[in-house]
Formats: structure tokens, sequence, C-alpha cells
């Protein structure tokens, strides 16, 4: 059993990625990897919100969204300890898988800039042969978004498509969430909203996607 103070991140304010799931994210992989140890108890929320220059609150709800997944522990009085549970075997798996085919991809000289492009590609292709069709939900922030996005939302094979606005979604009690993305597969935003749909901790389960151009 091991206290960590200071874990090995790497976050980039101006990447697209929400910070919160940047951060998320890494604890995943550092856990997944073995990095960091089932019993180990990470940095309190103080000692990671200096490290990381976020708001303690923040780090508070990253440690409760990893206790819901059943990845952590949180002891009041002791800390926040990483449990040994078959999600985390499930990930040492997979990261193991991506370090071998990245270590391959080195050797054959492939520029690894390219394998995001790469797999996209590759959902799309997979996606277009896919036989099941998906549940759509669409929240936008402003009345013409679905209108303007409408042609990339329909590239998307659904079966079913739900439009919503992100106000309607904040006002849901999470019953009524829970109820309303129980047959919905993939969540769909702007880009300038998905760091508001990260927030509201949607269930592991459902894919977010966003569509239009990226802000810088």
């Amino acid at each position: 059993m091991n206290s960590i103070s200071k874990l090995p991140l790497n976050i980039t304010p101006l990447s697209p990625i929400p910070i919160n799931v940047q951060l998320k994210e890494q604890l995943l992989c550092l856990i997944g990897s073995g990095a960091i140890k089932p019993g180990d108890f990470l940095p309190s929320a103080n000692e990671l919100a200096d490290q990381v220059s976020l708001n303690r609150n923040t780090i508070n709800a990253i440690y409760n969204q990893l206790a819901k997944e059943g990845v952590v522990v949180v002891k009041k009085g002791s800390g926040t300890q990483v449990l040994d549970t078959g999600r985390i075997a499930n990930d040492r798996e997979t990261l193991s898988f991506i370090d071998s085919k990245m270590k391959e991809a080195v050797q054959l000289q492939i520029n690894l800039q390219e394998l995001p492009v790469a797999y996209l590609i590759f959902e799309q292709i997979y996606e277009a042969v896919s036989e099941k069709s998906k549940h759509l939900l669409f929240v936008s922030f402003r009345t013409d978004d679905f209108a303007t996005y409408s042609d990339e939302i329909k590239s998307v094979k659904t079966s079913s498509i739900t439009q919503i606005t992100f106000h309607q979604l904040k006002q849901l009690e999470r019953p009524a969430l829970e109820q309303l993305l129980h047959d919905i597969d993939i969540v769909v935003t702007p880009y300038s909203g998905l760091k508001e749909i990260h927030n509201l901790e949607l269930p592991a389960s459902k894919r977010i996607i966003a569509v239009g151009d990226i802000p810088y």
C-alpha cells in the first residue's frame, strides 16, 4: 500500500478536450498500466489541485466519478484508494495491446501523428458496415444548431434522433435523465458545448460526439 503525493500528469489547457476529461483519462491510464497499483492512495484533492492548477472541487468530482465506475473507493478520513477490479484488469489488457502496437508502428516508421486520423477513417468504415442502428440524442445550445449541423448529424447511422436543448437537459432530475438516456447510444453536441456536456457526468457507456469546427 502506497500513498502517492505527485503523479506524472500532462494537462494541456488549450486542448479541445476538457481539462477534467484529460485528468480523468490520464488517471485511468496510470491505474490501468500499473503505474498506480491496487491499494495505492491517490493524492489528496488539495495536493492534486495544486499540482495541476485546478479547483479542489473539480478533483473531488473526478474522484467521485472514478468511485462510481468502481475504480477507486473514497474513504472518509483516509483518502481515495485504488481498487483491484475487473475494469482495471481490462484496462491493463487494453493498454498492453496499444503499447505493443505503438511499438510496432515505430519500428515500421509510421508517423504516430497520423494514427488518430487513421482511427477515425477505420471507425467511419466500421460504422458504415455495422448492421446495428444507433439511437442518437442531439443536444443544442442555440435554436439553429440542429439545422446548422444536420448533415453531420444524419451522417451517423441512426434509427432515431431525439432533440433536446442543453437547458432542458440540465434541468432534468437524475432519474428523469437516466430514463431519457436509457435507449440512447450516442450523444451529439456542437464542439462549443462539449465541455458543458462532459460536466453533466453522463454514464460512461454513452458515446459523446462533437460536431462543427473545433474552437481555438
